[in-house]
């Protein structure tokens, strides 16, 4: 009954927060990460240019980790990485105004591929199309030549999954900071793949009351590196609890999946 009372609770509460783009200043890419299952070979990306100009972008391949504080970080080396089989085309876009192009990606899967999850992230790279500035060749001047400026742009996921996985994962409130306006929230997942969800924070003051949102955290990931992560959910300016006192509860969704709760746990202040 409790399980049901929250899976309500949830979908009134957030059932128009579930997202499956993502945006970049003029460009919006759909979906925001991908998943390439056990049984699947291939995945597309959509983008969108929304701007009113001219956009280009190129495309390459960083590798990451993921620290205890669920931060992600590049490293050099490709271990556990995905790029090393999978192929993606094109490698560099121009759209006009409106216009979408889609990226596909084929999964080459090696023999003997040992089962688990594989990411390498997939970076954006905005070219600066302005009118270029002219180069003095080294011909002393002679000739001339275009300069072209290319922008870090963002990153999304592309995990693969190989063989049997699964993913259990606990959050669970650890620690207030009202002067900071955040809560600590622990995660302690267990199982071969990474889950992805957004977080939210609910507060009553005892347990026949009903639960009010008082935080949020959208897009939290926790990858197969880590068994452990810690991050600080913010809270809402207005939320308008007393925090010393009544239960904190913490639902941990995932928004591609109709808000399927994949953790609850409540504990009293």
């Amino acid at each position: 009954m409790r399980r049901l009372f929250g899976l309500k609770l949830i979908a009134l509460v957030m059932c128009a927060l579930a997202f499956t783009t993502a945006a970049h200043a003029d460009l919006i890419f759909t979906p925001q990460r991908i998943i390439i299952e056990p049984n699947e070979r291939s995945a597309t990306i959509s983008v969108v240019n929304s701007s009113n100009s001219v956009k280009a972008y190129t495309f390459d391949w960083i590798h990451t980790r993921m620290n205890e504080y669920g931060e992600v970080n590049e490293v050099v080396t490709n271990v556990g990485g995905s790029a090393s089989f999978v192929v993606f085309s094109p490698s560099r876009i121009t759209l006009r105004p409106g216009e979408t192009q889609t990226i596909r990606l084929a999964v080459r899967r090696p023999a003997g591929l040992p089962a688990g999850e594989y990411r390498s992230h997939l970076r954006l790279n905005a070219e600066d199309l302005s009118p270029p500035a002219l180069l003095a060749s080294n011909t002393g001047g002679q000739g001339m030549a275009a300069q072209v400026n290319i922008a870090l742009g963002f990153t999304l996921p592309i995990i693969v999954r190989q063989g049997q996985g699964g993913a259990n994962i606990t959050a669970t409130a650890v620690e207030l900071r009202p002067q900071d306006a955040q809560v600590m929230v622990r995660f302690d997942r267990q199982g071969a793949f990474s889950t992805f969800g957004n977080v939210h924070l609910f507060w009553r003051p005892d347990s026949t009351s009903q639960l009010t949102p008082i935080g949020q955290l959208n897009g939290v990931a926790v990858y197969p590196e880590v068994s452990t992560i810690t991050r600080p959910i913010p809270l809402f300016p207005d939320h308008g609890a007393d925090l010393s006192r009544g239960e904190l509860h913490v639902y941990y969704v995932d928004p591609n999946a109709n808000n399927a709760v994949l953790s609850q746990t409540g504990v009293s202040l």
